[in-house]
Parts: C-alpha cells; structure tokens; sequence
C-alpha cells in the first residue's frame, strides 16, 4: 500500500509551500524547533525535488484503487502504536520527531494522499482509559457505505 520513498515524498510534498512563506526574523523566532526544520528544509530543497515528490505521489494515486482488489473496504489501525506522554516528540531532535511523528499515524497518512475516503471508528478503551479506533478506507465515491458502516460499528 505505501510507495517506496512514500514519507520522504510525503514530508517533501507538505512542506514544499512553507518556502513561500516568507516569514520574518520575528516569526521564525516564535516557531517550534520542528516547525523551523520543516520550514529550513524546505527552503534548501529545489523545486525540482518537490515536483518530482509530487509526481510519484500523484502516480501512486492514479493506480491505489488495486489494493483493493476484489474487497470493498480496508480497515487498518489509525495508530500505530499507544500515544506517548506530553512532550515525548519534542523531546528528539527536529528531523527524528517528524520522522517517529510519521511512524506514529503511517495509515491515516497515505490514504490522504491517495484520496480514498476513511473514516475512523472509536472501537474500544483500554484499562488505562485510551480508546483505539480504526480505519475503515472505502473505493472512491463511497462515504455513505463508510458511514453507515461506522455507525452500525458505534452502536453500543
């Protein structure tokens, strides 16, 4: 389901318009050490990168509806793993917090970029009281089946 280079060409692909921002001194001072990676990296990387970014996600897109194959839907987690304490991310360093961010929600991630509709469904607490859910991903021009789909789910 994930394009090789998928979250290098993610990353790229979102960030690409922050180099257009043209942000003051005084603004940049304010931004997060993330925010200011994201925003540094982006005005470092040649606009030939980001089409070509562009260009492999919008392929993978033109050609996703054949995971599905022969099925109606997928459903996948919505993370990966148990959220971490307030603050873990931004306790590494900028490129490994955006890298360990995309490890993180790997599955909500590639379906908007591939444009399916999805919808995530709370399916259950935990004994520490964190509710997981999932993800129902639909064939284009389904959000009705997803919804009723996830409202049946919900029903207690």
């Amino acid at each position: 389901m994930w394009p090789e280079g998928f979250f290098r060409d993610f990353t790229t692909l979102w960030t690409s318009r922050l180099a257009r921002a043209n942000f003051d001194d005084a603004q940049r001072d304010q931004m997060e050490a993330l925010t200011r990676y994201y925003l540094e990296a982006a005005e470092a990387r040649p606009a030939a990168e980001n089409e070509a970014a562009e260009g492999r996600l919008q392929q993978a897109a033109d050609t996703a509806e054949s995971i599905f194959g022969h099925h109606d839907l997928i459903m996948t987690p919505v993370l990966a793993y148990a959220p971490p304490e307030v603050g873990w991310f931004d306790s590494m360093s900028p490129e490994d917090n955006g890298a360990e961010q995309c490890r993180f929600t790997p599955y909500t991630a590639i379906i908007n970029v591939l444009g399916f509709p999805a919808v995530s469904v709370p399916m259950l607490t935990d004994d520490s009281g964190l509710s997981w859910s999932v993800q129902l991903i639909g064939r284009p021009r389904t959000e009705e089946h997803l919804l009723a789909l996830a409202a049946t789910l919900m029903q207690p």
